[in-house]
């Protein structure tokens, strides 16, 4: 995906052919891998509905986890 930032086109995401998912990386190492020039990096989920919360999950694969 690229961005227009004034005089130039900057690529700010990528997704690889292995289909692995690259935020401010050209060369995602991960299955998503978010870099960042700032401090801190950070990682936001919001939701626009009123009395519900933003979930991040993470499993390990593992049979009833």
């Amino acid at each position: 995906m690229r961005t227009n930032r004034g005089d130039s086109v900057q690529e700010s995401m990528r997704i690889t052919d292995d289909g692995r998912v690259g935020i401010g990386t050209t060369a995602p190492s991960a299955r998503l891998h978010v870099s960042a020039a700032a401090s801190p990096a950070t990682i936001r989920l919001e939701t626009t509905t009123n009395g519900s919360n933003p979930v991040l999950e993470i499993k390990d694969g593992s049979a009833g986890q």
